[in-house]
């Protein structure tokens, strides 16, 4: 399972999913999500939004890169998409959440 987390945190701003994670690993999704929600207790997919955002908090409060860049950064390719899911998870717009903690 580390060397799964290991592959995440390199990778993870190029936008992997659980299936490319699966197929580097060469094993099917669904074994990998049930193995890995056994031990870690959330699905590779929200491990990987959570890493998205967790980082994408940091550039947003340590940079002034455009919000785009900022998702292009983190492993999203629409920034729209991005937005939705930073508002999502954290409560504010990547906008907000910058003048917010700034």
């Amino acid at each position: 399972m580390s060397a799964i987390i290991e592959y995440m945190h390199q990778f993870y701003e190029r936008g992997i999913s659980a299936l490319d994670i699966a197929n580097h690993f060469n094993t099917e999704r669904r074994k990998l999500s049930s193995l890995f929600f056994k031990q870690i207790g959330v699905s590779p997919t929200s491990y990987l939004t959570d890493l998205r955002i967790q980082q994408a908090k940091l550039l947003l409060r340590t940079s002034d890169l455009p919000i785009a860049e900022v998702a292009e950064n983190t492993g999203y390719k629409d920034h729209f998409y991005f937005s939705r899911v930073f508002k999502k998870e954290t409560g504010f717009s990547p906008t907000g959440y910058r003048k917010h903690m700034g």
